[in-house]
């Protein structure tokens, strides 16, 4: 039906047909989805491209081109999903549908509003649990009620703890119309049926009005009384039983207000294939105001003109549409006409034409590819390069290098996309592991290739925002990254870019020649405050002799800035206490919370009130002192232990990312699970799993140091899930409340 799909836990339909599912999210890439299924959907996930979810071609919001966006972000780990078109609960909860979000110990509801051609949805909570709350499943019972399956503990082995309820309305007594097997009910009792909230209820009666009174069922469904929901199960049931009045029911079914049932009445003539006439279907579209009708009404057209009379819709903004006339016309017989199309005036039209002629799947069809690569419009040229690096077609490489060389500017999502499809084109596949490998420093991740990094960062035709994007996706310890060309990027007229060589230089082991290039640059009083900040930072990373006489030397200059000041005490921690350490050492202490506030969540949380420097943030987390990056990455730049937190702000809330430093066992993501596993030989490894890498013989693992081993598993002897998150607690008590502050705030700001 669709595909690219992540991590479906459940899926339910509506009273009309609609498919609806839940998945968990991406490690990196939040927030879980509520979906909307339809033919041919795209929903823009595909495990070639990393677990993280951060890839270009990853569409998780629908952003790329031929995909669909979610109807809603959900709790996480959404493990259940229930259409509840019943009143029972409340009169509120009637045609809502039930989330439950197992690691946020709580119920959502959510009511659907259409939008185009799909729906959207606010989440609202409707039960929140203790910590021992983990619903999974739902399910209606036979009064109205639904009941709930609890895992009721977060350790994922069976525990013999698990518990299931029921939810009822306040005062609800037990009510049921299931109808007795045997019972024969008059006309006016199905109908009553028909019209019942309970589903169930409706489909037996549906299926008893056809084998009761045959042929008074185009009269049931005529009937003023009869709800578009008892008529909808009419349908389904004359469909199955290939009732003769089926088609009256559904010419009736066209011609009523409600767009759901319309909209399902054409779905069945579409898929049954009852009117093959495109006439008819092309009315539909000119007729009926409704984009459903008009959806389900494009999956029954077939030919060049109607493609000709319908491709204007590409240049409207609904993605649903989108996909149906996709599916419909990117058929291999269809190439030809599809091509004449692909070079249209509206860069809109070229684009929808390109998306038919890749899912034709005909290698005539790649003859667009050049053209599209060096397309005005970014979205045409990236679902080009998407296609190239998908099915790795080196045939297309010069023309890629081409189109990369001769573009002035970018936007951050066409510079990834470049990067990656290098990356796929340069790259091998490893059937094994079903990963492009490549870039070992950091990650399998397919968009850190140095080449190519190092070139953009270098290129002073491109803007700074992307040559530092490039930059920070570097290995600092990459052979082409000398501290001579580091030294020419940090004396650029850029201050961000002048900051990301410092970091850079700051990373480097054992090179005395980055070193004294950051000694020179924290004392040169020319520079922006923000470089000189960070080059005195990355001097508390390497404990040096020269470091520390050069932080003194700082620290002892008359009226020295406030900030530089702090920001050497802070280094100079690194150093440990000796007889002139030690008084610059206390005077930091002192700007540190008192001991009994900073035990106080309370006191942290109160902390994060008011104006935050992001930049001051940004120097918090890649600080060598508290080790964010050892485990994190944003950007391109840090570690792979931990989740990616280039886009952490964008779906998690501040009070979330607060909780996260205060307590980080709070809420641990499935993928992030400690392990400690013990073998014959008595090693001892504490790490994560690692889920990239797929081995019948090996245990993978990440460790802390983000290096990665495995283990064979006929040399395991002991494997242990760890109750606690690998992140270390406490982290918060070695800063001052304004570090706190920027960093919440720098981690909400990355978007």
């Amino acid at each position: 039906i669709a595909s690219s799909v992540w991590n479906c836990f459940a899926m339910t339909f509506d009273d009309f047909g609609n498919l609806f599912a839940v998945e968990n999210d991406p490690d990196s890439r939040p927030p879980c989805r509520l979906l909307h299924i339809v033919k041919g959907g795209d929903y823009g996930f595909q495990f070639q491209h990393g677990r993280d979810g951060l890839s270009p071609f990853t569409s998780w919001f629908g952003q790329l081109p031929g995909t669909l966006p979610m109807v809603a972000g959900t709790a996480e780990a959404p493990s259940g999903v229930l259409y509840y078109g019943q009143s029972q609960l409340h009169p509120e909860l009637q045609d809502r549908l039930l989330v439950t979000g197992w690691g946020d110990n709580e119920i959502q509801s959510f009511k659907l509003e259409p939008k185009g051609s799909s729906f959207v949805a606010q989440p609202q909570s409707l039960i929140k649990g203790e910590r021992n709350f983990y619903p999974v499943g739902l399910a209606l019972d036979n009064q109205g009620g639904v009941l709930v399956s609890d895992w009721a503990s977060v350790s994922y082995p069976v525990h013999g703890k698990g518990r299931i309820w029921r939810i009822s309305g306040k005062g609800k007594g037990p009510r049921s119309m299931r109808i007795q097997q045997g019972v024969l009910l008059s006309k006016n009792e199905l109908l009553q049926r028909l019209n019942a909230d309970d589903p169930r209820v409706r489909a037996e009666a549906a299926r008893l009005v056809l084998q009761t009174y045959p042929e008074d069922a185009k009269i049931f469904f005529a009937a003023n009384k009869l709800t578009p929901k008892g008529k909808a199960n009419l349908l389904w049931a004359a469909r199955q039983a290939r009732h003769p009045q089926l088609p009256d029911m559904i010419e009736l079914a066209l011609d009523h207000e409600h767009e759901l049932l319309r909209a399902a009445a054409v779905r069945i003539i579409a898929e049954d294939q009852l009117i093959t006439n495109e006439h008819f279907y092309f009315s539909l579209i000119q007729t009926d105001a409704s984009p459903f009708v008009k959806r389900e009404a494009i999956y029954g057209l077939y030919s060049p003109e109607a493609y000709a009379a319908i491709v204007p819709l590409f240049e409207q903004n609904d993605p649903f549409i989108h996909t149906a006339i996709i599916h419909t016309f990117g058929k291999a017989g269809n190439v030809d006409f599809l091509l004449e199309f692909a070079q249209h005036p509206s860069p809109h039209i070229r684009l929808g034409s390109l998306l038919c002629l890749r899912r034709s799947g005909s290698e005539r069809a790649r003859a667009v590819i050049p053209d599209f690569l060096m397309d005005e419009l970014p979205a045409n040229r990236m679902t080009a390069l998407k296609w190239v690096a998908e099915e790795q077609l080196t045939i297309f490489r010069n023309e890629v290098e081409q189109s990369f060389n001769q573009l002035s500017n970018f936007t951050p999502e066409l510079f990834d996309t470049y990067m990656a499809t290098f990356q796929y084109l340069d790259g091998a596949f490893n059937p094994k592991s079903h990963f492009m490998e490549g870039d070992e420093h950091i990650s399998r991740s397919f968009y850190k290739r140095q080449k190519f990094l190092l070139a953009a960062a270098a290129n002073p035709g491109l803007n700074y925002d992307i040559r530092r994007r490039a930059l920070a996706g570097v290995n600092p310890q990459y052979e082409g990254l000398s501290p001579e060309l580091l030294a020419g990027f940090a004396g650029e007229p850029h201050e961000g870019f002048q900051i990301e060589a410092v970091r850079s230089l700051g990373e480097r082991q054992a090179d005395t020649a980055a070193l004294r290039l950051l000694r020179f640059i924290a004392a040169d009083t020319q520079r922006a405050r923000a470089v000189r900040l960070e080059a005195i930072a990355a001097l508390g990373r390497h404990v040096q002799p020269e470091n520390k006489t050069a932080l003194l030397a700082l620290l002892k200059q008359p009226g020295q800035d406030e900030a530089i000041t702090e920001e050497a005490m802070r280094s100079l921690e690194a150093f440990g206490r000796d007889e002139e350490t030690t008084p610059w050492l206390d005077s930091y202490r002192k700007l540190l919370p008192a001991p009994e506030a900073a035990a106080s969540n309370e006191f942290w949380q109160q902390a994060v009130e008011g104006e935050a420097d992001l930049q001051a943030g940004e120097r918090t987390f890649f600080s060598a002192r508290y080790l964010c990056s050892s485990c994190h990455r944003i950007n391109g730049r840090g570690g792979v232990f931990g989740p990616d937190l280039s886009r952490a702000g964008s779906n998690i809330s501040k009070e979330r990312i607060i909780q996260s430093i205060l307590d980080p066992s709070a809420i641990v993501q499935p993928a992030y699970t400690g392990y400690t596993v013990k073998s014959r030989e008595g090693e001892v490894f504490t790490g994560r799993l690692d889920k990239e890498l797929d081995s019948k013989r090996h245990l993978q693992m990440i460790l802390p140091n983000g290096e990665r081993t495995a283990v064979p598993y006929d040399q395991i002897v002991e494997q242990k899930m760890l109750e606690q998150s690998l992140m270390p607690a406490g982290l918060q008590l070695r800063m001052t409340a304004r570090e706190f502050r920027d960093l919440v705030h720098f981690l909400q700001a990355c978007q």
